[in-house]
C-alpha cells in the first residue's frame, strides 16, 4: 500500500483537472503485532477545519473557496472536473 490521493486543481483558463498523486513513503514499523506502515512525509497545515455535514444535503456546483483536503470518515461525494 502506498499513500496516496486525488488532486482536483484549476489551470490559468479556469479548466478543473483530476490527477492521481502517490506520495513516496518509507516502511515503518508500529507497535509489536501491527503490520509495518506505509509513512509519508509529513506536510505543513495552516489550518484544520472538522465539519459534519447533514446526510441530507445537497449542494449545488460550487468551486471551492482554498485549497483543502478534504477527508471522509464516512459517506463520499461526487465530484466533476472540467477535463471529464
Amino acid at each position: 500500500m502506498t499513500p496516496h490521493f486525488v488532486r482536483i486543481w484549476a489551470d490559468d483558463d479556469g479548466v478543473s483537472h483530476v490527477e492521481d498523486v502517490t506520495l513516496p513513503a518509507t516502511r515503518a514499523g508500529g507497535e509489536p503485532g501491527v503490520p509495518k506502515l506505509a509513512v509519508a512525509d509529513a506536510g505543513a497545515v495552516g489550518r484544520l477545519q472538522i465539519v459534519e455535514i447533514d446526510p441530507d444535503f445537497e449542494p449545488g456546483w460550487h468551486t471551492a473557496p482554498r485549497a483543502q483536503f478534504v477527508v471522509f470518515l464516512t459517506g463520499g461525494a461526487r465530484l466533476v472536473a472540467g477535463d471529464g
